[in-house]
C-alpha cells in the first residue's frame, strides 16, 4: 500500500523481499500472541534497517509497534481497538507512520519518552514474552 509519500508491505502477504527492503512501514496483519508479536517486531526492524515503523497485531487486542528513534528502536504495545478490520488496521500503520514523521521534523518530543518493554505493555505481557 502506497499513501501520502511512504510504502507500507504486509509481512504475512508472501510479497518479493524487494518490496520489503523498500518500505518505510511493515506491518503484520496475521494475528500473533504478545510474545511472539514483539520478536517479529524487534527482528524485522534488525533485518529491514531502511524500516522506520513495524507493527504487529496481537491475537490479546492491541498491537507491538517498533520505531526509529536515533540511533535504536523503541518497542511498545499500543491498545488499539480489537475491532479493526484488517483494512482499519493497515490504515492505522500508515497513520502512526505520519505522526512519527511529523513528530521527528517538529523537533525533540515533549513529554515522557517511551523505554522498551516500559509501562504501556499489556498486563503481565513481559513474564508472558519470556
Amino acid at each position: 500500500m502506497v499513501a501520502d509519500g511512504h510504502l507500507n508491505i504486509d509481512l504475512d502477504g508472501g510479497v518479493d523481499e524487494r518490496w520489503l527492503q523498500c518500505a518505510d512501514v511493515l506491518h503484520a496483519t496475521a494475528l500473533r500472541p504478545y510474545g511472539e508479536a514483539l520478536r517479529l517486531a524487534r527482528r524485522t526492524m534488525r533485518r529491514w534497517p531502511g524500516c522506520l515503523l513495524t507493527v504487529v497485531r496481537c491475537a490479546d487486542g492491541g498491537c507491538v509497534a517498533a520505531a526509529r528513534a536515533g540511533d535504536r528502536v523503541v518497542v511498545r504495545w499500543l491498545p488499539v481497538g480489537a475491532a479493526f478490520s484488517t483494512e482499519g488496521y493497515v490504515r492505522f500503520s500508515s497513520l502512526l507512520y505520519v505522526w512519527l514523521v511529523r513528530a521527528r521534523t517538529a523537533g525533540p518530543a515533549t513529554g515522557r519518552t517511551a523505554g522498551q518493554d516500559g509501562p504501556g505493555a499489556p498486563p503481565d505481557a513481559v513474564r508472558r514474552s519470556r
